[in-house]
């Protein structure tokens, strides 16, 4: 069984890819591309899990 924390790191994670995949066809800027994956694919889930974790 996974824990809260797995899974909205897991859901965070796909929806990053996604977004990614939106991104890269919207724009060809790197930055754009990167701040999405590491904005919804890391920072989104350590936030959120902090949250959930109190």
């Amino acid at each position: 069984m996974l824990s809260n924390a797995t899974r909205v790191t897991v859901v965070c994670i796909v929806s990053a890819v996604a977004l990614w995949l939106v991104v890269r066809r919207i724009t060809d800027a790197a930055w754009v591309q990167l701040v999405t994956l590491i904005g919804v694919g890391v920072w989104l889930p350590t936030v959120l899990a902090k949250r959930v974790g109190r």
